[in-house]
């Protein structure tokens, strides 16, 4: 890849609100130009270039659909956990929107799996609040004045 479609790459990225980008995006909307190498091609530059990360898309999971990254731009914990409470609730709104939608046709077992999915997607999302606040906590406390000294005269 050459010099001027990196640097392309590397201003999107910047510009681009979150911090990872489908590569696929780049790709099929020729966001950095017409003349493209064949997308696993394209894959590979990127994955070669020490600036930019390529890794596993964690909203779809399939390694067929990378997203790409500044190395200098690492998420934050914040960000991370951002990305965690989107997925968890987008799975909550998808099955209440699909038992809803199906109701009227759903025998009492598909209803019965349904609501279950929706109280365990519901117990997930708790848990992983109460694994946020814990961690939240600790930093607190890492983070303290006088914490790790010894105060004592």
């Amino acid at each position: 890849m050459d010099k001027d479609t990196i640097i392309k790459i590397k201003n999107l990225l910047r510009d681009y609100p979150e911090v990872f980008f489908p590569v696929r995006n780049l790709y099929q909307n020729r966001l950095i130009g017409m003349d493209l190498p064949p997308f696993h091609k394209l894959v590979d530059e990127l994955r070669s270039h020490p600036d930019l990360v390529v890794t596993k898309n964690i909203k779809t999971r399939d390694e067929n659909d990378p997203v790409v990254m500044l190395r200098e731009r690492i998420p934050t914990l914040e960000e991370i956990v951002g990305e965690i409470r989107s997925g968890i609730g987008n799975t909550l709104d998808n099955l209440s929107r699909a038992y809803n939608a199906g109701i009227d046709g759903m025998s009492p077992e598909e209803e019965d799996m349904m609501l279950e999915a929706m109280r365990r997607t519901r117990d997930l999302r708790n848990e992983m609040e109460r694994i946020f606040a814990e961690a939240g906590q600790r930093a607190a406390e890492k983070n303290a004045p006088g914490r790790g000294r010894d105060d004592r005269d």
